[in-house]
């Protein structure tokens, strides 16, 4: 779907690198180069998804789907929200092309500069507190992948 949106829906350059790069990105956002920031993918994807859930809010009718679509934790911080999932789901190259131009100009203001390959951001870590008199170290973010299983009990048939 991303390869669609950006060589049929996408019209600007900045997007259609953009979404490039998020497509060539291998979703680590632990791995940070010398100077401690992660891969431009990381912004992207993040930009990208909340780009495009309020593409979807905006088309359910506003603010009031913004407490339906949910939010990230702070101990959980790469999670999808409900909104950014179903606005993935749904709305196709078109929605993911205006989510990726969105995420483009917004990434381009936020680090000052129309190079993808800056959007570059810290590695991320939680934020602790020390007990007693030592200050706390810092602690790398680290998140795991979570599994769910839906089951359905009960006759099939209709019976």
């Amino acid at each position: 779907m991303l390869r669609r949106a950006r060589t049929q829906e996408v019209r600007g350059g900045l997007a259609r690198r953009a979404l490039r790069a998020l497509e060539s990105w291998n979703g680590d956002y632990a791995s940070a180069n010398a100077s401690g920031t992660v891969d431009p993918g990381v912004a992207i994807w993040e930009e990208f998804k909340s780009q495009a859930q309020t593409i979807l809010v905006r088309r359910l009718g506003g603010k009031g789907g913004r407490i339906l679509a949910g939010e990230t934790s702070l101990s959980h911080q790469f999670d999808i929200t409900n909104g950014e999932a179903r606005a993935l789901e749904v709305l196709g190259a078109g929605g993911h092309g205006q989510a990726a131009t969105s995420a483009a100009k917004a990434l381009r203001r936020r680090f000052e500069t129309r190079r993808v390959s800056a959007w570059r951001e810290p590695r991320r870590t939680y934020e602790v507190a020390a007990m007693g008199a030592a200050s706390s170290p810092d602690l790398p973010f680290f998140d795991r992948g979570t599994w769910e299983q839906s089951v359905a009990m009960g006759r099939g048939g209709g019976g």
